[in-house]
């Protein structure tokens, strides 16, 4: 099994409930996307990396900057092994 398929159901839950979360728009946004990233099995780190990274960014590119690091994250990961 590789590792996108591994983590398949991690992906799903977390495109799932992040959409509904994205279109929100108030101060609660990042303390409730570093709840489902968490929830999601991500780790701290990884959430912490990703949190690093909204910070830098208007809301209407969270989506997109989470699944950029994502995939970066995961290419480095795979790379390792």
């Amino acid at each position: 099994m590789g590792l996108r398929q591994a983590l398949k159901k991690t992906r799903n839950k977390i495109s799932k409930d992040m959409r509904n979360l994205l279109g929100r728009r108030d101060p609660e946004l990042l303390t409730d996307i570093e709840d489902l990233l968490i929830q999601a099995d991500l780790g701290v780190l990884t959430t912490e990396r990703l949190l690093e990274v909204l910070e830098r960014k208007t809301p209407g590119e969270y989506y997109s900057s989470i699944k950029e690091e994502l995939i970066h994250l995961l290419s480095d990961a795979e790379k390792k092994n």
